[in-house]
């Protein structure tokens, strides 16, 4: 594998200030993709010696096995990658209109199993494979540049209608996933665009829903104001 590889990170504030009333900040990877079974396994075949194997079977038996004795109470440990547990939580409440609201317990007494759910699962990486990881010898570099506070870039709606246009002379529809891809923003700032760009009376765009995915294509009709 490539050594030297590029970690994009992104800049976030933290909501609570420090002792002195300051602002502190943390920092976040931005991921770009993700990779599944089978892609890992195209990897393993393409670009390792080792003999393929049909990872799906594998995870599969694999996540089975951890899902039983995690719920047996015990504490996974796959040497050389890292620990596995179990995280639990308070059950949320549901009010007389059926919405979910946090639960708040001020009395220990009154928590019973019937409360309690599994709320997910807690991985703490072995010593080993963190240094694996950082083998690799990444450079790191901030996506948006220095000084960018948060995921999303920040764009005027000009400059949306502008890129989508040009999006719009090469192919026919645009999605959330694409519109991501493009633009660097978050998920929840992509639904925002997409939302306000297909609304009102005058839509710069036309949503449509296929099989309970929502696409937009630009709107002929269209008239600017």
């Amino acid at each position: 594998m490539a050594q030297g590889l590029t970690i994009y990170f992104t800049v976030h504030a933290n909501p609570l200030k420090n002792e002195d009333g300051e602002t502190t900040y943390q920092v976040r990877q931005d991921t770009r993709g993700s990779l599944n079974t089978k892609g890992l396994q195209d990897d393993l075949r393409t670009h390792h010696t080792m003999p393929a194997v049909d990872l799906e079977p594998v995870v599969g038996m694999l996540a089975r096995l951890l899902a039983e004795k995690m719920v047996d109470n015990a504490k996974v440990h796959l040497e050389g990658l890292g620990v596995f547990s179990l995280t639990l939580g308070l059950k949320p409440e549901v009010d007389e209109d059926g919405k979910k609201h946090k639960r708040v317990a001020t009395s220990p007494e009154k928590i019973t199993g019937n409360d309690v759910e599994i709320t997910g699962v807690s991985f703490v990486p072995d010593k080993a494979f963190l240094e694996t990881i950082r083998s690799k010898s990444p450079h790191f570099t901030q996506s948006g540049g220095k000084g960018r506070v948060g995921h999303s870039w920040d764009y005027t709606e000009e400059q949306v209608k502008a890129f989508l246009t040009d999006w719009f002379s090469e192919n026919q529809y645009i999605n959330r996933r694409l519109f991501r891809f493009c633009t660097h923003v978050t998920k929840y700032k992509a639904e925002q665009w997409l939302r306000r760009l297909s609304s009102g009376e005058n839509p710069f765009l036309i949503e449509e829903e296929r099989m309970r995915n929502l696409y937009y294509y630009l709107n002929p009709d269209y008239s600017p104001e």
